[in-house]
């Protein structure tokens, strides 16, 4: 099965775009008839996906909230599309994998808030990939317990909350060295590290999350 369109925001160049994540052009799915439309809780909206069954096509939702969830939810992708897929992220050889991360994870964990958004600072609670995937190298996130799944926090928040170390990823919010300076001068008081990330390491999940797992961990141990 092959892509017939994309939003705007994929790195598809050569495939025609059909609007963003938070307004795509429903009709100009519809009319490219594709077997198939995968969408992301995430990104999407329901009433986006709703309008796509209601015209009659077959939509496919893939959201993982945690490293765990990716295996099963790229195995259930590739039965919707009639593909193959890595047999490390079949069981049992991705639980296998997912003992070892958690085995070689650092026995001092450390504290951490990852800031998502900036005017307003956003950050992630526990039942997010991010977070899951951060845990998994033995950092804890001190706003795991927030309501909200992507809660706006404050600096002095952080701060109060014992983090000692603030990661600034480069997306969803294209975060650069003056934001570190910004960040470090508000929490500085309390000794916390801050310093940037690779974003789609951090939030891009996929066949791709082995690798990402393995240059986060390399990066945290620079720090």
């Amino acid at each position: 099965m092959d892509p017939v369109a994309c939003t705007r925001f994929c790195e598809q160049p050569d495939l025609p775009v059909v609007g963003g994540t938070k307004n795509p052009d429903v009709e100009a799915i519809v009319a490219l008839a594709p077997d198939l439309v995968i969408v992301n809780d995430e990104e999407n909206r329901v009433e986006d996906a709703d309008a796509l069954t209601a015209a009659g096509l077959r939509v496919h939702s893939m959201s993982p909230r945690s490293v765990a969830d990716v295996g099963p939810a790229i195995i259930a992708l590739g039965d919707a599309i009639g593909a193959d897929v890595p047999a490390s992220l079949e069981p049992p050889q991705w639980d296998r994998w997912l003992d070892e991360q958690r085995a070689a994870a650092p026995s001092a964990r450390r504290r951490s808030t990852v800031l998502v958004w900036r005017r307003p600072w956003m950050t992630t609670n526990a039942d997010t990939y991010g977070s899951s995937l951060l845990d998994l190298l033995g950092v804890d996130n001190v706003f795991a317990e927030a309501d909200e799944r992507y809660p706006e926090v404050t600096l002095e928040e952080i701060v109060a909350r014992g983090a000692d170390l603030v990661l600034l990823p480069d997306e969803p919010y294209a975060f650069r060295d003056r934001h570190v300076r910004e960040v470090a001068a508000a929490v500085g008081d309390a000794d916390a590290e801050v310093r940037l990330v690779d974003g789609r390491d951090l939030v891009w999940w996929g066949v791709r999350t082995p690798a990402a797992v393995s240059r986060l961990r390399d990066a945290l141990r620079r720090t």
